[in-house]
Formats: structure tokens, sequence, C-alpha cells
């Protein structure tokens, strides 16, 4: 377990904040880079709604929106939650030790120019350890956006984050040492239809880390999958124990970990001053911890999607489809992405044969050819098939779409088949950036199904969960 568990809840739950550095517009000389980032932070809590009464300011103006500011970290009360320091580097160690003077035991330090910049900043990441060690200060960052807190309604970012309540379904969780990383993940979860609960951003790590945050997300009731991206794995012992803790409550843990190219290891530690170590070592840690790994951030997102709708992939995929052409080309694509497929039985070679109303090649991927330019149900009579045969543990279709009229008419056929399925389902429309009718995606996302473009996106990911649940 984390050493800072008792800490997390006032960085998720606090029940009152101080904002230190913000300056409205009409401070009296023009506004700092940080005096802005505190306002936009300042903006993002009203958005959530969190309690003004429960705002506390440091600021040179003497009032910020009417609300009275104190000159210093010193004047403000005992026994605040949480404070956000929205200031240049230099000031932070400082700043740090007297928030512990005040019994603030919590805070969240945005500003670059630590360890990412060389030896003095390095030093600089010292100095606010050993700050926040002597004050009994935890500390998130320095260098990130912040969090936000969907299951509860709460941001302490200065990123764009909006109201997303999740209304009792179930989350994805993020952790990612990157704003850039975090926002981008955020966006592409909500856009195929995946709630987040949680998104934080660990930073430069030089107090709390992944696996703090990790902890709490296992215990948390709004969330079922966790996406963490690590630059550096720190406290590995306690991250893989975690991580075996997840899937002893049957929740899955996503890793992107970049690092294994020279060029790589470099970016890592000019963006979060990260010493990746040895990556080859991380990730077989983190396979034989039971953690899903990927290497993109395609696989990142699709990852997440597809555990959150279905869970487990124990066993190996089908894939049906309408060209022999393309049937080699994804037999390949399975083959080489180690996608175990299903050996069909005869009941269900003998099945997609009715379904079809024609011959059928034997084998897996399945091609039902033509036979979809005059009869657009077969796909999802065909599909039902395989859904119904035990050997196959998904499900992939791969369709050419044609005019948009078209593939719009073979889509709205399939779904009354693949909807309630329990067994995962990506649908996908070949042809690149051919249009597509307006409606088609928010249809699928509407029935649940997973969609795409790609087929070889969809084999990736689907290999990726198979093996790991094969190996669990």
């Amino acid at each position: 377990m984390s050493d800072h568990a008792d800490s997390i809840a006032r960085f998720l739950r606090p029940r009152s904040i101080a904002i230190i550095g913000l300056a409205p517009p009409d401070a009296g000389t023009p506004q700092t880079h940080w005096e802005i980032m505190g306002m936009r932070v300042l903006a993002n809590l009203r958005r959530f709604g969190f309690d003004p009464a429960a705002l506390h300011f440091v600021s040179r103006s003497q009032s910020i929106d009417g609300h009275p500011a104190h000159a210093t970290i010193l004047d403000l009360p005992e026994g605040i939650d949480i404070a956000l320091l929205t200031m240049d580097a230099a000031m932070v160690p400082a700043a740090i030790s007297e928030c512990g003077a005040r019994g603030i035991r919590a805070a969240i330090v945005y500003a670059s120019g630590f360890a990412e910049e060389g030896e003095a900043g390095k030093q600089r990441q010292r100095d606010l350890a050993d700050a926040a060690a002597r004050a009994g200060v935890a500390v998130l960052g320095p260098g990130t956006v912040g969090l936000s807190n969907f299951a509860d309604g709460l941001s302490l970012s200065f990123g764009n984050h909006k109201p997303v309540p999740l209304e009792g379904r179930r989350a994805v969780g993020l952790i990612t040492q990157t704003g850039g990383v975090s926002g981008q993940t955020r966006l592409a979860l909500e856009a195929l239809g995946t709630p987040v609960s949680y998104s934080i951003c660990t930073g430069n790590e030089a107090v709390l880390c992944a696996a703090d945050f990790l902890d709490f997300m296992i215990d948390d009731a709004a969330t079922d999958v966790i996406l963490v991206f690590a630059e550096q794995v720190r406290k590995p012992e306690t991250f893989f124990a975690a991580i075996r803790r997840a899937r002893g409550k049957g929740k899955h843990v996503v890793l992107l970990h970049p690092g294994r190219s020279p060029r790589a290891r470099q970016a890592a530690a000019f963006n979060s001053g990260a010493e990746t170590g040895d990556h080859a070592a991380t990730i077989a840690a983190a396979l034989d911890a039971g953690c899903v790994v990927t290497e993109t951030l395609e696989e990142f997102w699709d990852a997440g999607e597809l555990l959150l709708r279905f869970g487990d992939l124990p066993r190996g995929g089908a894939v049906l489809l309408t060209d022999g052409g393309v049937k080699g080309i994804l037999a390949d694509i399975c083959e080489s992405e180690a996608l175990p497929l299903a050996s069909l039985s005869p009941e269900t070679t003998q099945g997609l044969r009715e379904a079809a109303r024609h011959a059928v090649p034997e084998g897996n991927p399945v091609d039902l050819s033509g036979a979809g330019l005059t009869d657009w149900q077969v796909y999802g009579r065909a599909a039902s098939v395989l859904l119904d045969d035990p050997a196959v543990g998904s499900l992939l279709i791969a369709i050419m779409p044609g005019p948009p009229d078209i593939g719009l008419r073979n889509a709205r056929a399939t779904l009354p088949a693949l909807a309630g399925t329990a067994k995962p389902v990506v649908y996908t429309l070949m042809g690149g950036s051919s249009p597509l009718a307006a409606e088609l995606a928010e249809e699928m996302l509407a029935a649940g199904i997973p969609f795409r473009r790609s087929p070889e996106r969809a084999i990736r990911t689907l290999a990726r969960l198979t093996r790991q649940a094969l190996a669990d």
C-alpha cells in the first residue's frame, strides 16, 4: 500500500482550498503567467461548483472577485486541506515550508523548472522534496496540470475541464505524468463514450507518484479500469503490488511506458526529469503482475474502452469480413500481432453457410464474399452465429463501406444482432477517410458497439487484451 494513503483524500475530496499566487487582471500591474494560471484554476473550481466559502487566496491583490485575499501564506487560517501553488519554481520550496507551518498537509505544484532542467533543476526538485518532508506536506507535481475528480465534481487543474457527471456509470481512471497525454486521453475516451472518473497528472513526481494514486483508484467504487502513462515507474515494488491487488479485485490496469529507444528516454528526461531505467525489465514486471501493456496512444485508449465495456477477453477471436483479398491481409496481421483466432466448430461453419445462403470458405477469418451486395441482413445473421460459438471470445467485423448510405444501411441492419452481447465486438468500416453518413458513428456509440475505420487498429488492441487474459 502507498505510504501516502491518508493524504490522497485531501487531493481528491478537499473540504477547503487555498490558491496561492493568483491575481486578477485589474491588480494594478500586468498579470504574470502564474497569476493567470491561478485564475484559471479558480475558474475551474467555480465551474465545478466548489463552495466559495471554503476557498482562500494569497495574492498581491487585496481581493479576488470581491472576496478578501491574504498577503502571505502565514496569514492563512490553520488546517486548510490543500494549497494550490501557482508561482515560479524558485519560490516553491519556501512556500511548501510555510504551508506546513500553517498545518496544510497537501499541495499541488504546477510550475516547471525542476528535474527536467539539468543539474540546477534537479537540485531545486531535491530542495522541494526535502522541504515537503520536513513540513509534512504531500506534494503532487511539480510540472503538473493538476487533477480533476469527475466522480464527485471537482477540478484542481488549470486545463479547460468541464463537469461530466458519471450518473452511476462505471468509469476509467487516468494517471499520467504529462498534461498533454492526460488531456488527449480524456478527450479520446469521451469521444469513445467511455466515462472518466479521475484525471490525475503526476508531473515530475517529486513526492507523490503514480503508485500512490493507483492504490486509491483500486479501492474506488467509481473506477473499474485504470490507465497509467508513466515515463518512469517510481516505487516499483508498490506499483507492481498494486497491479496484483487490482487484478485480485477484478480491476484492470493498462500501462503505456515509453522508453525503448534512446530518443524516447531523452524525451522523458527533458519532459519530466524521468529516468526510465531498464525499459525491458519494467515491461516484463508489468506483464508478470497482470498489467495490460500498450505501445501506442490508440492502443491505450482502445484498451480502456474495451475493458470497461466488456472486461476480460479470455478466448480467441473471430474476424468477419466481405472480401477474399482483405481476408489474407487481416490473417497476416492477426498472426503478426499474435491475436489467437478461435477454431470454429462444424456447427458454426454450417450455420455460416446457412446464414450466407451460399458456400462460405472454411476457416477464420470468415469471408462472406459478395453476399452483402444484395442481402445486407447477412452480416447480422453471420455475426449471431459466430457469437453463439463458445470458442469465440471476441468478434471483429470488417466491412467495405461503399457510399455513405450503403454503409449506414448495412450498419443498421447489423446492429440488432449485436445488441446486448457480452462478448467484445468491434465494428469497422474500411476505406480510410472515405465519407460516411454523419449519424453512423453516433448510432454505433448509442448502441454500445466500438466503431473504428481501421481493422488493423482493432486487431492490435484485441490481441493485447486476449494475450494478457490468457496469461492470467
